[in-house]
């Protein structure tokens, strides 16, 4: 009878192994686990929609949503829009102008009395206003566009309306593209504009 030798013995692992405290309070699991729960996540924060309308005045094409020379283009739903510190908005412009977006607050309203600061009480920061902006085609759901606050600086800017009976200057907060898109992203199209977190 033949001998076998050299038999290799298999090598078990066990497979439960303690979970070893490298730490106390939030560093109890350890730093991989303590970065993956305080990781940062998006969120969103309001969304308004945008049934286009396009104007040419004197050579520049305003398309999307806000006031022309002879009234307003386009049409919103709702009329207000919330940021992310809670406050709700009256929206006075959302559309491109040479295809640069433009997203403007106001009314004729205290809230944005010039004598406020900062304007209209908008504080331009990601947990007070918003951090991205995202531009979905409501036909299709396809995002089309998505913007972060860098790529449209804050520029509010003054105009006079009336407020409670009497004229009155007042500051709209305004983030405004500087570089041109590629495209029209409003024209003939409605259009779900999110701000998220």
């Amino acid at each position: 009878m033949a001998m076998i030798k050299n038999i290799v013995q298999p090598f078990v692992v066990d497979p439960v192994q303690p979970v070893t405290p490298s730490g106390s309070g939030s560093d109890f699991f350890g730093g991989g686990f303590n970065l993956q729960a305080s990781a940062v996540t998006s969120s969103l924060i309001d969304s308004i929609t945008i049934t286009s309308g396009t104007i040419n005045i004197y050579g520049n094409i305003y398309s999307g949503w806000g006031a022309g020379m002879n009234g307003y283009h386009g049409s919103k739903s709702p009329s207000t829009i919330d940021l992310a510190d809670g406050v709700t908005h009256t929206l006075e412009a959302l559309r491109q102008h040479n295809n640069k977006v433009e997203f403007t607050f106001g009314a004729n309203s205290t809230q944005y009395l010039a004598t406020v600061t900062p304007a209209g009480g908008v504080t331009n920061s990601d947990a007070d206003a918003f951090k991205t902006l995202k531009f979905y085609n409501t036909s299709s759901e396809a995002l089309v566009l998505t913007l972060e606050r860098a790529d449209i600086p804050y520029s509010p800017y003054n105009k006079y309306g009336y407020v409670n009976g009497s004229s009155a200057n007042l500051k709209y907060p305004q983030w405004k593209q500087t570089s041109a898109e590629a495209g029209d992203y409003f024209a003939n199209q409605t259009i779900r504009v999110e701000l998220w977190s």
